[in-house]
């Protein structure tokens, strides 16, 4: 496969992921205003400043926090479709950049070869 196909197979799985979770973090971001009762400025602050640690009880907690409160509330408020949307984007967009990257090295291996 040509290089340029490549190129823009792993661009457009990048436009894809990012375009994804920025749809889910915008969700997100209405959900923790909604549910603290925060202003415009004051829910951005804290959104922005909300970390958790790196391990694998953090990426359960998060998983589960967007399969079941984040869609939950996305169908609340009839935004359910645009949930379901950046879910797509986001599993479309790191299945195309897998593939670029696995013909990328693929074709790397054959031209050394």
């Amino acid at each position: 496969m040509s290089g340029v196909w490549i190129g823009a197979a792993f661009l457009i799985g990048l436009g894809f992921v990012a375009v994804g979770w920025w749809g889910l973090l915008r969700l997100s971001f209405l959900l923790e205003k909604q549910r603290f009762g925060w202003s415009d400025e004051e829910a951005l602050t804290r959104f922005l400043s909300m970390r958790r640690a790196p391990d694998k009880r953090g990426e359960k907690h998060m998983r589960a926090y967007i399969r079941g409160e984040l869609r939950s509330f996305a169908e609340g408020i009839g935004a359910g479709a645009r949930y379901r949307l950046s879910r797509l984007l986001v599993s479309v967009g790191y299945g195309l950049l897998t593939v670029a990257i696995g013909l990328w090295f693929a074709g790397t291996v054959v031209a050394l070869w």
